[in-house]
């Protein structure tokens, strides 16, 4: 896992703390402490499309972060 990933994760859960989230799920919805739901996930992959230029789905950005786990 390379250093700036590690920075990144670390910022996300000192956030989660000052939110007080304590839902067992890593991504939390921004308004609720419950797991980001299949609709929200829908919207941010059709934004980050959208404003990428590159074309990709749910399934393929799971199994690429997978592979570069792995790969660290």
């Amino acid at each position: 896992m390379s250093a700036a990933l590690i920075d990144i994760l670390k910022n996300y859960i000192a956030q989660r703390n000052r939110l007080k989230k304590r839902c067992i799920y890593f991504f939390t919805s921004s308004k609720h402490d419950t797991q980001l739901s299949y609709d929200v996930l829908k919207r941010y992959i059709s934004s980050l499309r959208e404003y990428s230029g590159i074309y990709f789905y749910a399934h393929k950005l799971r199994r690429t972060f997978a592979t570069l786990m792995r790969q660290c």
